[in-house]
């Protein structure tokens, strides 16, 4: 498999393990050390912490993606830089309060062992109004 087709089969199953809420598969498309950088959050580092990171966020919010396009993929030999942007809503399941969402996304992948994977994953909010990066929604409350 060459890098493009391995990156391709890389988007195609990380997609798949999102919109199935797939966690264990979702994590493992990280480095063992991998970084999730999220608004006025510190980095999540490591399969455990991602994993507990999307776990708590499951409990709490649905995700519902409406659109999502990478705008550009630089692959410079054994790293790629992809930037994309996603729209949707989070739905808050405490109050069935939905809050629409434009997300910019910056992946840092590499490629290890004839497979693309999540060195860093980055992204920030667009939206005009809140945002569930603003809510306390990680607390048990």
């Amino acid at each position: 498999m060459t890098q493009d087709e391995a990156l391709e089969a890389f988007f195609s199953s990380l997609g798949n393990a999102a919109s199935s809420g797939d966690l264990s598969a979702y994590v493992e498309h990280y480095i063992d050390d991998g970084t999730l950088l999220l608004p006025r959050r510190p980095p999540i580092v490591g399969h455990r912490a991602i994993g507990e990171f999307f776990d708590k966020f499951q409990s709490k919010l649905e995700l519902a993606i409406d659109t999502y396009e990478q705008l550009n993929i630089d692959v410079l030999g054994e790293v790629a830089l992809v930037r994309s942007q996603g729209s949707g809503h989070y739905l808050i399941k405490a109050t069935g309060e939905k809050l629409p969402f434009i997300q910019n996304y910056l992946d840092v992948l590499r490629y290890i062992g004839g497979r693309w994977l999540l060195a860093y994953h980055a992204g920030s909010s667009s939206n005009a109004g809140p945002s569930v990066w603003d809510l306390e929604w990680e607390t048990d409350s």
